[in-house]
């Protein structure tokens, strides 16, 4: 409502969708959304886009390598899907750089092709996983 984009009969959808979105406390919201919420005029620049995506994008990669308990110089494919976002340089490049990746890692930077990529995405890293040879 703060932004002046959508009607009351979009507001009444999306209030529907998120009560029943089985989103709770701990639920991670970017910050657009936060900032919205509170009453700000949500900040649209690429710059507050690019820092969205690192702060979303570099929990999940420190998360998912203290689980797997590997470094990241020992990942060999990189695929990541950003169903809007599509900057340059790319969200793994991003990655890459931030980890210290190895040069020669195999990145896909899926963008721009809607929720639907998802599917494609994990697709694509099955496949490539698939023809590695361990």
């Amino acid at each position: 409502k703060f932004q002046d984009v959508f009607t009351d009969k979009s507001l009444d959808f999306m209030t529907k969708i998120l009560a029943n979105s089985a989103t709770g406390q701990a639920t991670a919201w970017p910050p657009g959304i936060t900032q919205s919420l509170k009453g700000k005029k949500a900040d649209r620049s690429i710059e507050a886009s690019r820092k969205e995506a690192e702060t979303i994008i570099f929990t999940i990669v420190e998360d998912a390598l203290k689980k797997a308990n590997v470094s990241a110089k020992e990942i060999d494919v990189l695929v990541i899907n950003c169903s809007l976002f599509s900057p340059t340089p790319s969200l793994c490049a991003m990655v890459i750089s931030k980890f210290g990746m190895r040069s020669d890692i195999a990145s896909y930077n899926l963008s721009g092709m809607g929720c639907g990529a998802s599917l494609i995405s994990v697709g694509l890293a099955k496949d490539l996983l698939h023809r590695r040879s361990f």
